[in-house]
């Protein structure tokens, strides 16, 4: 028999409207950074993502640090829900003395030449600058705590890791579109019925055949 408490949970979440469950992983991702004790090293003020502005870009950037930027706008929706997950990025990478995790205002007027330098035009950006060079390389993973603490690994030869809670809420991604769409199929599959079809979701809970059927 199946679980129907089970599938009538999993058609509720995939009626859920993304935002909302975009707000939701922001959310669990700003608790567990609570729980994230504060250390003096590697710590800028009350965040561990560096604030970079005209007055210090040149030196971050191309320093002797390799150096994840995300360009944001205040107003912008997507970078509110990427910040907590963010500072979990710059808690991982504390105390690597290779590596800085920064964000700049890309909407201050003060900063409409570097973002026309790099062609940012939506928000959030993020690039990969290695250490010593002007030239980054555009972060294009989905944007969950592990996939940006695995490309920065990548990049610059580390090995750090999300410490404490902040490993559990890695595994909880900020969906897009296209994620949604293949984590439905892949659940569709996973859940298909003794005649191999896919099963399909009844929004109002439980699930229907995928195979049509009769009735009258």
């Amino acid at each position: 028999m199946r679980n129907h408490q089970g599938t009538s949970l999993m058609a509720q979440y995939w009626s859920t409207d993304l935002s909302q469950r975009s707000a939701l992983v922001s959310c669990l991702a700003a608790l567990f950074l609570l729980t994230i004790p504060r250390t003096v090293a590697g710590v800028y003020g009350d965040s561990y993502v560096m604030t970079v502005d005209a007055s210090n870009f040149n030196e971050v950037i191309g320093g002797d640090r390799g150096v994840l930027l995300e360009f944001y706008a205040p107003w912008c929706i997507h970078c509110k829900r990427l910040t907590p997950l963010y500072e979990l990025v710059g808690h991982a990478f504390e105390k690597e003395r290779r590596v800085i995790i920064a964000k700049i205002d890309a909407t201050d007027p003060e900063h409409a030449g570097i973002k026309s330098q790099f062609m940012v035009e939506g928000f959030p950006t993020i690039l990969w600058f290695p250490a010593g060079s002007f030239e980054p390389i555009k972060c294009s993973v989905d944007r969950s705590t592990q996939n940006l603490v695995d490309f920065v690994n990548e990049q610059a030869g580390t090995k750090a890791a999300l410490k404490g809670p902040a490993a559990a809420a890695s595994r909880i991604p900020v969906l897009t579109p296209e994620a949604k769409e293949r984590a439905k199929q892949r659940w569709m599959q996973e859940h298909s019925n003794t005649h191999g079809q896919p099963q399909q979701q009844n929004l109002m809970g439980g699930v229907t055949g995928g195979g049509g059927g009769g009735g009258g």
